[in-house]
C-alpha cells in the first residue's frame, strides 16, 4: 500500500474510494445500487485501517480498531465515498457523539445533518444521498419491512431471474447475503437459513391495495394455530415507498413446467407417487377450506387454482415428483362467515357460494362455468383442482407428449378437427345456454379404464369416476376437497399394490358412505377398504411407512393420522423424516395438540431426539405452546434433557416472549426443580432469562414465575456467575431488590466501592452488611 511518499495520503484514499465502487452491487441502475456489509468487512481489514489511521489522523488510534470494525464501518465508507476530507473530527462527531453509528444512520435526517456539531452543509446532502447504497435493507423474517423511497433492497447482482408473473405483480428470483437476512426465531431453532444466501422468489407489485389483500391473506394462513406443509408460507412483505414486494421460499419449478417434463426430463417417477402427491394437493385445498384454526374462522377460497400457482420443491424421498404447494393468494377471498353476503350453498353449510363482481380478471381455462355469473364457492376450487388432476393423471400416464394432445384436443370444436374459441374445461352445448363438460375431456376420461394402460384397471376406473365428480357443472354435485383427498389416498393404494386388485369393489364416490369422528370430520375411505380386505393385504407389498407416516403428520389432518395407525399399529413412531425430525416432533412444530396425543396414545417415546438432540418439549417451550407442553409433561417428558447446545427446556421457555410465564408456571407444576442446569455452561434458566434482560411486563413476568417457584439465585455457572451476582453486576438494582425480598441470603457480599447508589439503597434496605474491599467481588467486573 501506499502511505509514506509526498503523494501517499491522496493516491490512499483514492485508491480506497476505486475499491469501495467496486464493490458496488447493480451500478448501472442508480436507484438500485448498494454494497453489502460483509463487502465492507473485506474492505476495511486490520492493515488497512491501520494504515488510515496513519494517514487521515481521525482522533482515534489502533486500539479503537475493534470498535470502529463493529460500528463505524458504513459510516467511513460512506464518508470515503462522498470524499469527506476533514477526518480530525470524525471521533468527536461519531465516536464520542452518542447515537452515531453505523445503526443511526437510517435515522439521520437532513436538519441534524447540517448542524455545525455534525457533517455541516457542505456535506449533509452528499451523505444523505449516499448513505442508503451502504446502508441496504435488512429483510426480516415474517415481518413486514418498510422504508422510504430510495432504500436499497439486498439484491445481490447477476442472480436475477425471471420467473414470471403471478396474479398481480411480476416474479423474480432474488439472492439475498446471508448478513442482510434475519430468520425468524423459528427458523434459527430449527437450523434454517442461518449463514446462508437465501435464494427467494420476489413478487413485486405497483398497487398497493393489491399488495395489502395477498399480505392480508398470506398473514391469515400463518397466523393459523395450525399450519399445512404444503402451502407456501411467505418470508416477509417489503415496502420500499410506492414499491411493494412479497419474498416466498424458492421453488425448483411450477407445476405446469413439471407437466412438461421440467424435473427429471418427465422421467423416473411412478404413478403411485403422482398419486400421493396429488392428494397432498387435495389435502392442503381441504386445509385452506376447513383447517385455518383462527377465531374468527374464516371462509376460505383460492379462487385460482392453476399449475402455475403451484410450486415444486425438492423432496428427497420422491425426488423426480418432488413437493408440491400451492401458493398466489393475490385474488383469493378470506371472509369471515358471518358476513351478509356469505351464503351457503347446501343446508348443512358445508360449502359457502361467495358473490363477486363476474370475470375479475376475465374467466381462466380452470375456472368453473359458475364465475361467469359472479359467484365463486369451495367447491369453485375443487373444479380447478379437478381439471388439474385430469392433467396430472394425463402426465403420469402418457408423460409430457401425452399430455400436449390432451390440450391440444380440449382447443378443438366436438369434430376434433375445428378450432374451438377457448381451451377451457367446460364450454356452452350447442343450440342452448346450458353449460357442459369440454367432449374431449370427457371422452377420454370415459375411456381411461379401456385404454391398456399398464396400471390397475381398478385405479383407472376410479380416477375416471373421481374426476368426473369434480368436474360436474352442477357446484352442488362436487365433493368436497377432503373427500378427494381421500380418495386419491384410496388410488395411490390400489395402483402401488397395497390392496389387491381383485379385492376392491368397484364403487363410485357418491356412493361410498362415510361415517363421522368424534372431531366431525368425515373419516378416510381407507378405513372402509381396510375393514373388507384385510386378510388380502397381509400377502402384498406396502408403500414405504417412513414416507406415509411423515406425510400424514405434516398434512396436520388428525383423521389422516388415526386410520393409518389403525392400519398400520407397527409402524416406528419414533423415526426421524423431514430434517432429521421425529413425527412427535413435527406434530408439535405444527402446534398440533391432537396429534400429538394420538402419537402419544399410540405409543410415541416422548423423549424421542430430533436434530441437535432437541425434544418436542423443547421445540413446544420454544414456541410457547402451553397446552402441548402441559400434555409432554403430564405424559412424562423431561424438563432435564438437554439439546447438543446444552439448553433445556426450560432454557428454551425463556426465550419465549409472549407465553414465557404461563410456560414456567407449567413446568413448576410437573417439575419443581426450575434450575436444571445447561449440561455446557451450567448456567440455569434464571440466570439466562437475566443475561437476556429485556425489561417490560412480558419479561417481568417470567422472571417473578420463576421467584414463585423457588429458582435458586445462588446457583453459580462454570464460570462461578450466578444469578445475584449476575444482577448485581448489571446495576439491575430492581432485580436484585426481588431476589432479596424472597428470602434467600446470597452467598457473596460485594464491596460497597463497586456499586451504584441506587445498589448500595438495595443492600441496606434488606440489612445486608457490604464487604469492606473488593476482592470478594472481582468475578463481577471480568
Amino acid at each position: 500500500m501506499e502511505g509514506t511518499g509526498p503523494s501517499g495520503p491522496k493516491t490512499f484514499m483514492s485508491e480506497l474510494w476505486t475499491i469501495i465502487q467496486a464493490s458496488m452491487h447493480k451500478k448501472g441502475d442508480s436507484f438500485a445500487t448498494f454494497i453489502p456489509r460483509d463487502a465492507l468487512d473485506d474492505i476495511w481489514t486490520n492493515e488497512r485501517l491501520e494504515l488510515f489511521i496513519q494517514i487521515t489522523q481521525p482522533g482515534f488510534d489502533s486500539s479503537r480498531i475493534p470498535i470502529i470494525r463493529n460500528a463505524h464501518l458504513q459510516t467511513l465508507s460512506v464518508l470515503v465515498s462522498i470524499r469527506w476530507d476533514e477526518w480530525r473530527h470524525f471521533s468527536q462527531i461519531f465516536i464520542y457523539t452518542p447515537r452515531r453509528t453505523d445503526q443511526d444512520i437510517p435515522e439521520y435526517d437532513l436538519t441534524a445533518l447540517r448542524h455545525s456539531n455534525f457533517l455541516g452543509e457542505e456535506w449533509a446532502f452528499k451523505f444523505l444521498f449516499e448513505r442508503v447504497i451502504f446502508w441496504p435493507i435488512d429483510i426480516e423474517e415474517g415481518k413486514n419491512n418498510v422504508k422510504p423511497k430510495d432504500w436499497r433492497l439486498p439484491f445481490l447482482e447477476g442472480r436475477s431471474e425471471n420467473l414470471g408473473r403471478g396474479a398481480y405483480g411480476s416474479v423474480t428470483k432474488e439472492v439475498i447475503p446471508a448478513i442482510h437476512y434475519r430468520p425468524s426465531e423459528e427458523s434459527a431453532f430449527s437450523g434454517g437459513s442461518v449463514g446462508k444466501e437465501v435464494p427467494v422468489a420476489c413478487k413485486q407489485f405497483s398497487n398497493s391495495s393489491e399488495f395489502k389483500h395477498e399480505a392480508k391473506n398470506l398473514r391469515i394462513l400463518r397466523g393459523s394455530l395450525i399450519r399445512h406443509d404444503r402451502i407456501v408460507s411467505f418470508l416477509a412483505t417489503v415496502e420500499v415507498g410506492n414499491d411493494f414486494y412479497i419474498l416466498y421460499p424458492l421453488a425448483m419449478m411450477d407445476l405446469e413446467r413439471f407437466l412438461e417434463g421440467g424435473l427429471n426430463n418427465g422421467t423416473g417417477f411412478t404413478t403411485p407417487e403422482i398419486l400421493r402427491e396429488a392428494s397432498n394437493l387435495a389435502s392442503a385445498l381441504a386445509f385452506l377450506h376447513e383447517g385455518l384454526e383462527i377465531d374468527p374462522r374464516p371462509v376460505c377460497c383460492h379462487m385460482d387454482l392453476k399449475p402455475a400457482n403451484i410450486l415444486v420443491y425438492p423432496n428427497p424421498r420422491s425426488p423426480a415428483v418432488g413437493k408440491w404447494k400451492i401458493t398466489d393468494f393475490g385474488i383469493s377471498m378470506m371472509t369471515e362467515s358471518q358476513a351478509g353476503h356469505m351464503v351457503p350453498t347446501n343446508l348443512d353449510g358445508t360449502a359457502y357460494t361467495i358473490q363477486r363482481s363476474p370475470l375479475v380478471r376475465g374467466e381462466m381455462p380452470y375456472h368453473p362455468p359458475e364465475v361467469l355469473y359472479g359467484q365463486f364457492g369451495r367447491r369453485s376450487d375443487v373444479w380447478s383442482l379437478g381439471c388439474i388432476l385430469v392433467r396430472i393423471m394425463a402426465f403420469a400416464l402418457s408423460g409430457a407428449t401425452g399430455l400436449r394432445d390432451l390440450d391440444l384436443r380440449r382447443r378443438k370444436d366436438s369434430d376434433g378437427i375445428t378450432d374451438y374459441p377457448d381451451d377451457h374445461f367446460h364450454r356452452v352445448s350447442p343450440g342452448t345456454s346450458s353449460h357442459v363438460l369440454n367432449p374431449h375431456i370427457k371422452s377420454w376420461l370415459e375411456g381411461l379404464p379401456h385404454t391398456g394402460y399398464s396400471s390397475h384397471s381398478d385405479m383407472l376406473d376410479g380416477c375416471c369416476d373421481l374426476l368426473l365428480h369434480t368436474l360436474k357443472i352442477d357446484k352442488a354435485s362436487r365433493p368436497c376437497a377432503s373427500k378427494v383427498k381421500d380418495r386419491l389416498r384410496y388410488l395411490a393404494l390400489v395402483a402401488d399394490g397395497s390392496i389387491k386388485p381383485n379385492s376392491v369393489r368397484k364403487e363410485s364416490l357418491s356412493s361410498v358412505s362415510t361415517a363421522l369422528t368424534s372431531e366431525g370430520d368425515l373419516t378416510s375411505l381407507d378405513s372402509k377398504v381396510t375393514a373388507t380386505t384385510a386378510p388380502e393385504r397381509a400377502s402384498t407389498p406396502t408403500p414405504p411407512v417412513d414416507s406415509r407416516l411423515i406425510d400424514t403428520v405434516t398434512s396436520a389432518l388428525s383423521r389422516d393420522l388415526k386410520l393409518l395407525l389403525s392400519e398400520k399399529p407397527a409402524l416406528d413412531l419414533n423415526q426421524h423424516g423431514i430434517a432429521q425430525k421425529t413425527p412427535l416432533y413435527l406434530a408439535v412444530e405444527r402446534g398440533n395438540l391432537d396429534m400429538v396425543r394420538i402419537l402419544l396414545d399410540a405409543g410415541a417415546t416422548v423423549d424421542a431426539p430430533s436434530a441437535g438432540n432437541h425434544t418436542a418439549l423443547m421445540k413446544a417451550a420454544r414456541d410457547g405452546q402451553v397446552d402441548i407442553v402441559s400434555h409432554l409433561l403430564g405424559a412424562g417428558a423431561k424438563a432435564t434433557a438437554c439439546s447438543t447446545d446444552g439448553l433445556t427446556s426450560l432454557h428454551y421457555a425463556t426465550y419465549c416472549k409472549t407465553q414465557g410465564a404461563n410456560l414456567i408456571n407449567c413446568f413448576k407444576d410437573y417439575a419443581p426443580n426450575l434450575d436444571p442446569p445447561n449440561s455446557q455452561s451450567q448456567e440455569t434458566p434464571l440466570l439466562t432469562l437475566l443475561k437476556n434482560h429485556e425489561g417490560g411486563i412480558l419479561w417481568e413476568e417470567k422472571f417473578l414465575a420463576f421467584l414463585d417457584g423457588g429458582a435458586d439465585m445462588n446457583h453459580a455457572d462454570c464460570n462461578d456467575v450466578t444469578p445475584f451476582s449476575f444482577a448485581v453486576s448489571g446495576d439491575f438494582h430492581q432485580i436484585v431488590r426481588a431476589l432479596l425480598r424472597t428470602g434467600a441470603v446470597p452467598q457473596t457480599v460485594p464491596s460497597k466501592s463497586k456499586l451504584s447508589q441506587k445498589m448500595i439503597k438495595v443492600f441496606k434496605e434488606a440489612n445486608i452488611a457490604l464487604a469492606p474491599s473488593s476482592s470478594l467481588f472481582r468475578f463481577l467486573r471480568r
